[in-house]
Formats: structure tokens, C-alpha cells, sequence
């Protein structure tokens, strides 16, 4: 089944007519990711007509305003649609004490459980993992504690050959040990090779998310052989010193990082507020990498 990313917003610091400030919302067959929030994003969801309610896990990549401050509107809206499933949200530590403070002064008694995982800055880290996905931590280079996330698969089964199948006898429950990749025992004790009923399993989906970064090729190895790199690029090269000094990354930094980890595609984004045309960007991207895409609001991209 085909994962979709949901862009919420492409900029950065400022909003603008065009351009909200950050959030994505990963959905694959099993789970709702959101990967951060900023202010005011569920009315994105209503905008762009997102089932929303299903999300089950929040990661937050670091305290900037524009990456947080949405959490406590988003909470409280599920509490008021009478939410009661648990609710995991990924951050470093001191978010939970501020959702104490705002929900104990706001008097709201939530009917739901916040379950706080606390992120660490210093190393990569498997931060959740089910029988079909891992979710990975790994430190960003910014002005504070910052973290990117590396979501994939687990390994696929074998697919059955089917013209295989409709030709030969096969009972029904050897079917799963032939998809785990055992060869097939006749009755009377000839063995046929899994390679003759079984074809490859499908490439393993994957997508990292590197919000607020400086050049920083140390997270390569985090991310190797991404299918979708969502990586930040607030400004062009015009800007590169403004880049340096806010620890941001240009366009064509980011194309770099894309190409040291092999990925298919590369999604730009949180643009700076100063920038009207984005044309800028993917053209500065491509000088270092084939497949790039302009992150825009609203946006979706099946992968």
C-alpha cells in the first residue's frame, strides 16, 4: 500500500498568504504520523479536508515556535471531539510540564492519555517500532536541541508466484512459510526451490524528515537510501550567510545531503518569508540533484 505525505505547511518563522509554517502529516496503512505543529494547524486539516482524528503519534523536532506552538489548540480540539484514545507525542523533555501548566490553568481535563517519549540529541535512536515500522531519532545541527526522524518498514514477505500456484497443488497453509521464504516439501519428498513460487517483495518504503538544519552530513548515515528525504532549505545561496549564522540550510545543501544519502526523492521546504517565488530554490536544488520537489501547502505526495 502506497504512503502519503500531506504537506500543512512550507515556511518558516513568518506565515504568509501562501505559506503556513511546519507540518506533515505521513500516512501509511497502519499509522497517522504528524511531524510537528504549528499554530492553527487544525484548521489546515479542515481546509484541505484531512481526517485528522486517527492521528496516533506526534513528533516534534524541536521548541521553535513555528514547529510548536499548534500542540495545545490540537489537543484540546481532540478533547473536545471526545477523543479517548491515547495520544504519543515524540519532544524533548519540558513539553509535558508545559501541557500540565496550559490544560491546569485552562481548566481542561483531558479524557485521553498524552503519552511524552523524550527525545535525545546525541545520538541515533529507534524510538518506535510495531511488526511493520521502526521510527528513528537522530540529532540535527541547530540554534537548539533539534531532531530529525527516519520512518521505514520493516521487511516485506515474499509475493507468491500466482501462475505457480494456479498450476500446482499447494495447500493452503504452506502459503505463509513459502512468504517467509521456506522451499516447498511434496508428499512424497521432493523439495521445489522457494525461488520457483515466490517473486521479490516490494521495495521498502521510507521517509526521513530533517526540519531546522545547518549543512550537516553527519545525519547521512541516519537516512541512507531514503525513498522520500523531506530536508529544510530556508534560503538560496544569495543568502548562504544568513544560513551560516541561523544555522539554516540553503537549497543547494540540501540537494547535497540528498545525493551523500542516495535517496530517490527530495522534498525542499520552510522557506523564509522573505522569498515570494520559490522557483529559486528547486533551481539551485537540481545543480546538485535529479528529482526535487517544492514543498507548497496543501500538497500531497503518494509514494
Amino acid at each position: 500500500m502506497d504512503w502519503n505525505l500531506k504537506i500543512l505547511g512550507s515556511g518558516s518563522a513568518l506565515p504568509t498568504n501562501k505559506r503556513k509554517l511546519s507540518g506533515q502529516l505521513l500516512n501509511t496503512q497502519y499509522h497517522s504520523f504528524l511531524f510537528d505543529c504549528s499554530e492553527g494547524i487544525q484548521f489546515r486539516f479542515k481546509e484541505y479536508n484531512v481526517k485528522f482524528f486517527s492521528i496516533n503519534r506526534i513528533f516534534i523536532s524541536h521548541f521553535h515556535g513555528d514547529h510548536i506552538f499548534g500542540v495545545f489548540g490540537l489537543i484540546t480540539t481532540f478533547h473536545m471531539l471526545k477523543r479517548t484514545e491515547p495520544l504519543f507525542i515524540y519532544a524533548f523533555k519540558g513539553l509535558d510540564k508545559v501541557c500540565e501548566d496550559i490544560f491546569k490553568l485552562t481548566n481542561t481535563k483531558l479524557e485521553f492519555e498524552l503519552i511524552f517519549v523524550y527525545l535525545n540529541d546525541d545520538r541515533d535512536k529507534v524510538i518506535f517500532e510495531d511488526e511493520h515500522i521502526e521510527v528513528h531519532s537522530f540529532p540535527l545541527k541547530h540554534r537548539i536541541p533539534c531532531c530529525g526522524f527516519f520512518v521505514k518498514e520493516k521487511l516485506n514477505h515474499l509475493n507468491l508466484n500466482k501462475e505457480f500456484l494456479e498450476n500446482n497443488d499447494i495447500p493452503l497453509d504452506w502459503l505463509s512459510r513459502l512468504q517467509k521464504g521456506e522451499d516447498f516439501v511434496k508428499n512424497d519428498g521432493e523439495i521445489i526451490s522457494n525461488s520457483k513460487i515466490t517473486l521479490p517483495p516490494r521495495p521498502l518504503k521510507s521517509f526521513a524528515y530533517c526540519s531546522d538544519t545547518s549543512f550537516f552530513p553527519e545525519i547521512v548515515d541516519s537516512i541512507k537510501n531514503v525513498k522520500l528525504l523531506y530536508h529544510e532549505a530556508t534560503f538560496d545561496n544569495e543568502h548562504q550567510k544568513d544560513a551560516i549564522n541561523k544555522l539554516h540550510s540553503t537549497a543547494e545543501e540540501a540537494a547535497k545531503i540528498a545525493t551523500l544519502a542516495n535517496a530517490d526523492t527530495l522534498l525542499i521546504g520552510h522557506f523564509s518569508s522573505r522569498f515570494i517565488n520559490i522557483n529559486i530554490f528547486k533551481e539551485e536544488a537540481k545543480m546538485q540533484f535529479y528529482n526535487v520537489i517544492c514543498a507548497e501547502d496543501g500538497m500531497d505526495i503518494t509514494f
